[in-house]
């Protein structure tokens, strides 16, 4: 059952239908599938159907179960920078490094950090 929502879910990603897409999501979530990517899946469609708040939730809940799940983190963080959280964002960077992401997310994280006007943690990270 959870195989066949997951497959409509992603039919209605590919269509561009991200309601459709976030509500197979869920079910699939609520029939027990719970893999981190397929809550950042669910992050993308409610993210694409302008629901930010429940994006964010679910991009969190794919780092908590994935603590280094560089996708997961990118997607929080651009969410947060288009909320004007870039320093939110930042520590999403820094918590995903710590917990053994590569270190591509460094410029990231610095560049985040400018963003928060700390000059300071940005050099930090784009330096190292």
């Amino acid at each position: 059952m959870t195989a066949a929502l997951i497959e409509a879910a992603l039919a209605h990603q590919r269509a561009g239908r991200a309601g459709a897409a976030a509500a197979a999501y869920q079910a699939a979530i609520d029939a027990g599938a719970d893999g981190p990517e397929l809550h950042n899946n669910l992050g993308i469609a409610r993210r694409d159907a302008g629901d930010a708040a429940r994006a964010e939730a679910a991009f969190r809940a794919a780092l908590a179960r994935r603590p280094a799940y560089r996708r997961a983190a990118v997607n929080l963080a651009e969410l947060l920078q288009a909320a004007a959280r870039p320093a939110e964002a930042a520590e999403v960077y820094e918590a995903t490094l710590a917990a053994g992401a590569g270190d591509e997310l460094r410029a990231l994280a610095g560049r985040a950090w400018s963003r928060a006007g700390r000059p300071d943690r940005a050099l930090a990270h784009l330096l190292a």
